[in-house]
C-alpha cells in the first residue's frame, strides 16, 4: 500500500509540474491582428473558453480523487478506519464536483446573458 501511495504522489507531482511548465507556453499569444484573439472575439468568449479549460482540469482532478477513494476502499482489506477515510474522500470529491459544475452553470449563464445583451446593444446602436 505504501508503494501505491508513493506512486500516486509521484504521478501527481509530475502531472502538476507538467501543467505548470506547459501553461506559459499555451498562454503565450503574440500581438497580431491575424490571431483569433485579435479579430472578432469578444472578451466574454475568451473568458468562456478559459472557464471551459479550468472546469475541465478541475473536473478531471475531482474524478481522479473519486478513483483514488475507490481504490483506497478496495485496498482497505476490511479496516474500518481506511474505509471511513475512503468514504470521506469520495464524498468530498463528489461535493467538489457538484460545486464546480454549479459554479460553471452560473458563470456560463451570466456570461451568455452579458454576451447577448452586448451583441443586442451593439447591433441596435449601429
Amino acid at each position: 500500500m505504501l508503494r501505491f501511495k508513493n506512486y500516486c504522489k509521484k504521478v501527481w507531482s509530475w502531472a502538476t509540474l507538467g501543467i505548470l511548465l506547459a501553461a506559459p507556453a499555451v498562454a503565450y499569444t503574440p500581438l497580431s491582428s491575424d490571431l483569433p484573439l485579435g479579430k472578432g472575439k469578444l472578451p466574454f468568449t475568451v473568458v468562456g473558453g478559459l472557464l471551459n479549460a479550468v472546469v475541465g482540469l478541475v473536473g478531471s482532478a475531482a474524478f481522479i480523487m473519486v478513483v483514488y477513494g475507490g481504490i483506497t476502499w478496495l485496498m482497505a482489506g476490511g479496516n474500518e478506519e481506511k474505509v471511513g477515510q475512503a468514504k470521506k474522500v469520495i464524498i468530498w470529491a463528489v461535493l467538489g464536483l457538484i460545486i464546480i459544475f454549479s459554479a460553471y452553470v452560473i458563470v456560463s449563464f451570466v456570461l451568455s446573458n452579458i454576451t447577448a445583451a452586448t451583441l443586442t446593444t451593439s447591433t441596435t446602436a449601429t
